[in-house]
This record gives structure tokens, C-alpha cells and sequence, in this order.
């Protein structure tokens, strides 16, 4: 098969899965439209949208900034072409989703091989959680999508060594983070993937990380001045401190924990000598509060039960894999999430034995485990490495073939 007939071959490929992931998201909001709005949709998302829109701005020093913008602002943009305030941003998720399921798929074919891509575009385009999350008000699935562009990107700048992949891989990575703040630190440890799969740091190397550090500062840059300039504060993308205060302790990992112990650990602290910023201090003042109310946590536990914090972070990271919010449907996230877990491990465990494992691999292996250990450390939430969830099913799909091959080649007895 000349280079034509490939090229035709994938084109075709990518094509039918765009098309069956379209397809099968819009159905399913036309058949369940989710109405749901949680907190950080209505204040941040619609509610930030809203203020764009009715002229106060992002400029007004209220405007939400415990997530960044972009979101928000895409919905403003929807709602002031469309006249609709969920309808476009619910499209343009179906159609970033889809995309998502291509850009997975052309990574996969090109760190693990054409099956395995094969079957990982499969179950992305059936996978329940993207298929929910695209129907919702939340930043997952276009967050997902850039996060996607980035790997791939990156992936191509390691394997051209060129200028303009890793501009590419920084701009993505920063439209991802102006999304949602989890990335906003990722850049720290790409070094140590980009070691694992070049096995060296050569001047060429290191002058495109800089570029992609640079691309990705001119994204944030004009959300941090602005922070800046209204804040007061250094605010590169958004104050997070409340999921490290939510993450601290068993009882506040749900809606109802927090709403129950919020207050009567508030009312601790205050004895402590810890007490809540006036009303009018600022969302920066509230931030550094929630920071110093985690970690005040983590003190009376080492202080009173040091070895909790053995059963305290397994519990923590049992949950990162099927927790929820509400407290609701962790059964059939763990049931439906389980055997890609399993296979994920039998992929990964099976290429590195065999010493078939792509090198660029790491860079996928590294970014997983940055999503884990960042939410291990917070609040541990499935929606928060969903995501990744991507690249864990890829794994799985290696993990399926490879266990299908040595089953059906191992030596039947006599």
C-alpha cells in the first residue's frame, strides 16, 4: 500500500469516527437533555457569561475567578449570535468531543500501533462519560479537546524536533489552561517527559521547550495582567484553593459534607486563630483563606491521628477513579470504568516487558500521572481525570489485544 492509499485509508478512517461520534452525541441530547446546572455553572460559567453580556465585564472586580474565562466567554459568544444560552455551547462541545475521538485515535496510531488506534477510537466514540459530559454545562469536553491538541502537538515536536510543533503544543496547552486551571503547572514536568523519551536534553530540545513556555505565557498572559490590574494580586489563572480545603478532610468529599462541616470547622479555625476574611475582602483574601484552612486540616490530623493519613490519601485515591460530588452514581462509574482500568495496567505492563513500548509513550504515561498525583493531592473526583480517560482507554485497547494474541496463541495441550 503506497503512501496515497494510506493517507486515503486514514482520512476515511477519521472521517467515519468523527461523523458516528456526532451522531451519536446529538442523538443523545436530543433523547436526554441535561438541565442539571451545578455551582460553578451557574456563577462561573453562566453566570460569568452574563456579566459579558449585560456590559459589566470581565473587568468588574466581582467577575468569578476561581475558574479561568474562556469557558464563559465562549458561552457569552454563543448567546449573543445564537440567542440561546446552552444550545451552543452544548453543539460546540458534541463537536469537540468528536474531535477529541480523531485527534486520540491519530496519537494512538502513532505511539501504540493502527489496531490498538482502532479499537480506542471504538470506545471513544461509545464512551458514556464523554458522551454525558458534552451534553452539560462544564468545561471537561473542550478542555479535553485542547489538552488532546497539546499531546499531539507534542508528540510531533519530538519526533520532527521542529520550531513550529512546539508553538503549536505551547498555544494549545495555554487555550486548554484558560479553560480550566488544571494545566496551569503541567510545564514543570514536561522536562521529565521529554528525558524519558529522548533519553537526553540537547540544546535543540530544550530551545523548543522554551518556545513552547513562551507560547503558552502569551495565552495566559492577558487573563494574569488583567487579574493583576483588577485583583491586585498575581493571579495567573485562577484561585483553586477551595478543592485543596475540600480534599482535606473525609468529611467534606461531597455537596452535603461541606454543607454540614463547612460551618462548624469555620467556627474551629476561628478559635484557632484563623479567622474568615470580612465579606468585602476579595476572592484573593478568600483564596489564601481556603489554602490556610487546608492545610490547618492536614496539621490537626498529623497532630492528633498521624496515621490516618495512611487510610486518608488510599481512600482519596480509590476515589480519584469513581467519586462524585453529589455522592450519586459511584457504583456504575467503577462497574463501567473498571475493566479499562485493569487492561490499562495489562497494556502497559505487557509493552514494557516485551520492549515494544514507543518512547513517546512517556509523554502520555507522564501527563496521566500528573492529573493523578494534582487531584490525589486535592479533591479526588472522576470528573477531574476524565480527561485522561482517553489515554487510559488507549492503554486498555493495548492491553485487550495483547491479552486476546496470548490467548489465542498460547500451545493447546495434547
Amino acid at each position: 500500500m503506497d503512501k496515497n492509499e494510506k493517507h486515503r485509508d486514514l482520512k476515511a478512517i477519521l472521517a467515519s469516527l468523527f461523523c458516528l461520534s456526532l451522531v451519536i452525541r446529538a442523538v443523545a441530547l436530543w433523547l436526554f437533555p441535561v438541565e442539571h446546572l451545578s455551582t460553578n455553572a451557574e456563577i462561573a460559567y453562566l453566570g460569568g457569561a452574563r456579566m459579558i453580556l449585560d456590559g459589566t465585564g470581565i473587568m468588574y472586580p466581582k467577575y468569578p475567578v476561581f475558574t479561568p474565562p474562556l469557558y464563559a466567554i465562549l458561552i457569552a459568544l454563543g448567546t449573543a449570535t445564537f440567542g440561546d444560552e446552552l444550545l451552543p455551547i452544548k453543539l460546540l462541545q458534541i463537536i469537540a468531543d468528536s474531535g477529541t475521538t480523531c485527534v486520540v485515535f491519530i496519537i494512538a496510531r502513532e505511539i501504540l500501533g493502527q489496531r490498538i488506534a482502532l479499537l480506542t477510537g471504538f470506545f471513544l466514540v461509545f464512551y458514556p462519560f464523554s458522551i454525558y459530559a458534552a451534553l452539560y454545562i462544564g468545561s471537561e469536553t473542550l478542555f479535553t479537546f485542547f489538552l488532546s491538541l497539546f499531546v499531539l502537538f507534542l508528540l510531533r515536536a519530538v519526533s520532527f524536533c521542529s520550531v513550529h510543533w512546539y508553538l503549536l503544543a505551547g498555544f494549545s496547552l495555554g487555550i486548554a489552561t484558560l479553560i480550566r486551571g488544571t494545566t496551569q503547572f503541567f510545564l514543570v514536568v514536561v522536562p521529565v517527559a521529554l528525558f524519558l523519551t529522548c533519553r537526553t536534553l540537547n540544546k535543540r530540545i530544550l530551545l523548543g521547550y522554551l518556545l513552547m513556555c513562551s507560547a503558552f505565557v502569551l495565552c495566559i498572559a492577558p487573563w494574569a495582567v488583567r487579574n493583576y490590574v483588577v485583583l491586585k494580586a498575581v493571579v495567573p489563572v485562577a484561585t483553586a484553593s477551595s478543592v485543596f480545603l475540600q480534599g482535606s478532610n473525609e468529611k467534606f468529599l461531597t455537596i452535603e459534607g461541606k454543607t454540614t462541616w463547612f460551618p462548624i470547622y469555620y467556627a474551629e479555625l476561628e478559635k484557632r486563630g484563623i479567622p474568615m476574611p470580612a465579606p468585602d475582602a476579595g476572592p484573593v483574601a478568600f483564596d489564601k483563606y481556603m489554602f490556610k484552612a487546608g492545610l490547618e486540616n492536614y496539621l490537626i490530623r498529623a497532630e492528633s491521628d498521624p496515621f490516618s493519613f495512611i487510610t486518608f490519601f488510599a481512600e482519596k485515591f480509590a476515589r480519584l477513579w469513581y467519586a462524585t460530588e453529589s455522592g450519586r452514581n459511584h457504583l456504575i462509574i467503577l462497574l463501567l470504568n473498571a475493566p479499562f482500568y485493569l487492561f490499562a495496567l495489562i497494556g502497559l505492563l505487557s509493552l514494557w516487558k516485551k520492549r515494544s513500548m514507543h518512547r513517546s509513550v512517556w509523554i502520555v504515561i507522564v501527563l496521566v500521572g500528573y492529573f493523578v498525583l494534582l487531584h490525589w493531592i486535592s479533591l479526588p473526583l472522576f470528573r477531574y481525570v476524565l480527561p485522561v480517560m482517553p489515554y487510559i482507554i488507549a492503554f486498555a485497547s493495548a492491553g485487550i489485544l495483547l491479552s486476546f494474541e496470548r490467548f489465542i496463541n498460547r500451545p493447546s495441550r495434547a
